[in-house]
């Protein structure tokens, strides 16, 4: 598996060929081999380019909004540091020895907390190996199952 580094590298990469593959569908080839960007791609591109995105009308930026999600889905899917992790309740997914838990930070008791009561593991504990936010709704009953079969047969063991 690549790490985020790597990840966050390819993306970058396909971001940048595909946007050039797009640029050269829109420009016509010259007898000696150069290109020719029609006047409109001009106006517009040097526009984008040359205006803050907080300038941007909203239909360019829904163009920068939809990159940005493919940089955050990246990242979604990399366990972070535990240190890292929200502590206000929040639900998340934690990776720990015994397999992936859904669960919460207990400030109170300064202990995470599954939440089908399974067990409790202290802050900063050396079973949890990382975090990382709970998937979409239609994927979490999903988790929930698989990781309730490799907790029974951890229990088993």
């Amino acid at each position: 598996m690549m790490n985020i580094k790597e990840q966050l590298s390819e993306y970058a990469h396909d971001a940048w060929s595909g946007w050039m593959k797009y640029m050269f569908n829109k420009m016509s080839i010259n007898p000696d081999g150069t290109y020719k960007m029609p006047k409109w791609a001009v106006d517009k591109w040097q526009f984008q380019m040359n205006t803050s995105y907080s300038d941007l009308p909203e239909d360019m930026k829904a163009s920068d909004r939809v990159e940005a999600d493919k940089i955050l889905n990246i990242r979604k899917n990399i366990w972070q540091p535990i240190e890292t992790a929200p502590t206000d309740r929040t639900e998340i997914l934690l990776k720990t020895k015994f397999g992936i838990v859904s669960a919460f930070f207990d400030s109170e008791d300064n202990e995470w907390v599954c939440y089908d009561d399974i067990f409790c593991l202290a802050f900063g504990s050396d079973t949890i190996e990382g975090w990382r936010p709970l998937p979409k709704e239609e994927n979490i009953r999903k988790s929930i199952e698989m990781n309730r079969k490799l907790l029974t047969i951890h229990k088993e063991d």
